[in-house]
């Protein structure tokens, strides 16, 4: 009887899915990457993720009609999770101060590149594809 239930446990064991999900962040960590623009060729982004829930998006718009210009928005992030299509996505949602707004990045392979949502809460299509990657830690 005993044998029998450690060969259940193992069974359940094997049955299960692994964990894809990124692991929690614990220290700072930075992603950078350049992201489509409306109005201008490309957004320059760096993305700092802080443990205690803090975060910073410096942003600078390139060859906009008016020139060049960077913009810095402080704010608090979360992890959710779910959009369209992908209810198990990993998904961190930026709250900013100011004129920042909400933003939020879909996390992919395992937490090493981010890619920015639109307003519908979908994944941004871009060619090249419009991504965020881990430069720190």
């Amino acid at each position: 009887m005993r044998a029998l239930l450690c060969l259940g446990l193992l069974a359940l064991a094997c049955a299960t899915r692994p964990d894809t999900r990124p692991p929690p962040l614990t220290v700072h960590t930075v992603y950078e990457g350049r992201l489509p623009c409306d109005n201008c060729s490309i957004i320059l982004t760096r993305l700092t993720l802080e443990p205690d829930g803090r975060c910073l998006l410096q942003e600078e718009d390139r060859h906009s009609w008016d020139g060049d210009r960077r913009y810095e928005h402080r704010g608090h992030w979360r992890e959710t999770h779910g959009v369209p299509g992908k209810p198990e996505a990993t998904v961190y949602r930026l709250e900013l101060e100011g004129e920042g707004g909400v933003r939020g990045f879909v996390v992919l392979q395992g937490g090493l590149r981010l890619q920015p949502l639109d307003e519908k809460g979908k994944p941004v299509e871009a060619v090249p594809p419009a991504t965020l990657v881990r430069v720190e830690p």
